[in-house]
């Protein structure tokens, strides 16, 4: 994490009644990701149950294979990702957004330089 974000998120609350973020800037204050790994993140929200993260990708950086409690979502904010679930493969593309169930087991792979942001809901804390 570049200097100016990880200021921004030691003097910024990840839990209030209202937030509001530049997830183009974010995108922009993670990259480049540092040679010695195949991505980059920060935690913008962790609140009741609410757990949201976005991450830049080096292509082919995989999130392996993991089951959430709650349902998520998966928006991809550049670049292309293939999400697997279920058995199957789904590419998508910056604009898209895909949901997948509580309990369901599922991975990701950057196919491109990529960002997404990831969304749990786990329910009221």
């Amino acid at each position: 994490m570049n200097q100016a974000l990880e200021q921004h998120v030691q003097n910024h609350s990840r839990h209030a009644p209202e937030l509001l973020f530049d997830l183009a800037q974010i995108v922009e204050d993670l990259r480049p990701i540092p040679d010695d790994r195949d991505r980059s993140g920060v935690a913008l929200v962790k609140e009741h149950g609410l757990n949201v993260v976005l991450t830049v990708m080096k292509p082919e950086c995989r999130l392996a294979g993991h089951v959430n409690r709650g349902p998520i979502s998966i928006q991809v904010l550049d670049g292309e990702v293939m999400l697997f679930a279920r058995g199957e493969e789904t590419l998508l593309r910056a604009g898209q957004m895909a949901a997948v169930d509580a309990h369901v087991e599922h991975a990701v792979v950057a196919q491109t330089d990529a960002a997404i942001l990831m969304t749990v809901a786990l329910g009221s804390a």
